[in-house]
């Protein structure tokens, strides 16, 4: 290893291990304190990354890819000085952005392990986990040190990028020690989202878990881990209406609703039923954990379906504004997910508050691009190409539907960065065959 990737394990390590645990209101100048040190982080990283070359820096192999962010980034200081000049205070945006342009330099290059990225951020998670149980535990003791993750309304989707990482990494790990840590991350996790009583973020993780044996090869040991996750995660929600009405505790912090509760567990035991029927049916204990298991895919077909059926019912009643439509308890369903909605402003709404209809609609581009590298040759990505797409998938749905703060959209950058170094590569070894074959002529 040399000491450039040295220097990038250590800035993956600071990105997602150690600022991930500055959560708290601090500001200097305005600027909250995890902007900063992500900034200055990252620019110092640079700096390194550039002295540890063989010469400097080479503008003449910049991609278009390179010269796209190299023009945002200048766009956006441009911005950041004029908002300085015109005395605007809050520029924590620009900040975030030119920190982003600069990491996409410094990790555009190199190959970086997900797998271990993944278990980076979930031990700093495990850290930020305690804090926010303290203070539902406590009333309020450690409330300073996750003020920002609390007040500034990001802890859901901070939350709920925690938990698709566990889910991706239980579901996908091969060894025991691992899948107990990351299963225990993925409940604490999964808890406290349930907390936020978001109703968008926990359909998207029910999503996930559903699409996974569409996504990763349906062998006998991921089937089992993704059946696990999916009766665990709807067990544990089904439970809350007895958690936080029954346990002192979390008394008055949060209410469920007691009918939901039973008609979605009377769900889960049908569904559970019917796979571990079609379980016994198709497998034996004989059979290897690396046995395919494509006839089970059914199932999840149908559970997919079914899903699919329920949400458009669930609108179908919202156009008539009442219950007529649905039994009362999906209505109850409906108005949760209403008000998830609305408590939250999406990527759409801040950036076109900011920068106009300019802004939303250089948004839209950003993740429709995103979405298609998404969707470009799925059976010829790797394992681990596949978990990032995972993530990038989440990003862009929940970047509609929920806040993006400086707690989550370098994580993501970073995830995306990551996965699009395969297709820089390639940008870069068409300018290189260019050179050569100039200079043979």
């Amino acid at each position: 290893m040399d000491k450039r990737e040295q220097l990038i394990n250590t800035y993956i390590i600071l990105l997602f291990g150690v600022l991930n645990l500055f959560c708290n209101e601090f500001n200097f100048l305005a600027i909250n304190l995890r902007t900063l040190l992500l900034f200055a982080v990252t620019f110092v990283t640079f700096i390194y990354y550039v002295r540890q070359g063989t010469g400097p820096y080479n503008w003449k192999k910049l991609t278009r890819t390179d010269w796209l962010i190299s023009g945002i980034m200048i766009i956006t200081l441009i911005c950041l000085i004029y908002r300085i000049c015109t005395g605007i205070a809050d520029v924590n945006q620009e900040i975030v952005l030119l920190a982003i342009g600069v990491m996409y330099f410094v990790l555009h290059k190199y190959e970086v392990d997900i797998r271990a990225v993944f278990g980076v951020l979930c031990i700093s998670n495990y850290i930020v986990y305690a804090m926010m149980l303290l203070s539902y535990i406590t009333k309020g003791w450690s409330s300073p040190l996750i003020k920002f993750l609390k007040g500034n309304g990001g802890a859901t989707a901070w939350l709920l990028l925690g938990v698709a990482v566990t889910v991706l990494s239980y579901c996908t790990s091969r060894r025991r020690k691992l899948t107990v840590f990351y299963g225990i991350g993925m409940l604490l996790g999964s808890f406290l989202l349930f907390m936020e009583k978001n109703m968008t973020a926990i359909l998207i993780i029910e999503g996930l878990i559903i699409s996974l044996p569409f996504i990763f090869k349906p062998e006998k040991r991921f089937i089992k881990r993704v059946i696990e996750v999916f009766l665990c995660f709807n067990f544990l929600l089904c439970n809350m209406s007895l958690l936080t009405g029954y346990v002192e505790i979390f008394k008055g912090d949060i209410t469920y609703d007691l009918e939901v509760s039973v008609y979605m567990e009377l769900v889960l035991a049908v569904a559970a039923l019917a796979f571990f029927t079609l379980w016994d049916k198709h497998t034996t204990e004989e059979d290897e954990m690396d046995t395919r298991l494509p006839e089970l895919l059914p199932f999840f077909q149908l559970v997919a379906v079914v899903a699919i059926i329920f949400i458009g019912a669930l609108f179908a009643a919202a156009t008539r504004g009442s219950s007529v439509v649905l039994p009362d308890v999906m209505y109850k369903l409906l108005s949760l997910f209403i008000l998830s909605i609305a408590e939250q402003n999406g990527i759409f709404y801040t950036i076109g508050e900011r920068y106009g209809i300019v802004g939303a609609v250089a948004v839209m581009v950003l993740l429709a691009v995103i979405a298609i590298y998404c969707l470009r040759k799925p059976m010829e990505d790797t394992r681990e190409q596949k978990l990032s797409k995972c993530i990038m998938v989440i990003y862009v749905v929940q970047s509609i539907f929920l806040k993006q703060t400086v707690l989550t959209t370098p994580l993501y950058a970073a995830i995306i960065i990551m996965y699009l170094k395969g297709t820089v590569e390639k940008e870069r070894n068409v300018l290189d065959e260019a050179d050569n074959s100039d200079t043979v002529l």
